[in-house]
């Protein structure tokens, strides 16, 4: 399964990240926030993120 997160354009225009980066910043800060709160545990937001371990 996966989840489709629409956002509206004057939203992604207003974000202030080199288009380039964009997506994978969101996807990191969601990884981090979802940590923060208890929601994912350090593995599982490390897997949103795509990145390794170290």
């Amino acid at each position: 399964m996966s989840l489709v997160l629409e956002i509206p354009d004057q939203v992604v225009h207003a974000i202030r990240l080199p288009t380039k980066n964009q997506q994978q910043s969101l996807m990191n800060e969601l990884a981090v926030a979802l940590y923060a709160q208890g929601i994912l545990s350090f593995g599982k937001s490390r897997e949103l993120t795509m990145l390794n371990r170290v």
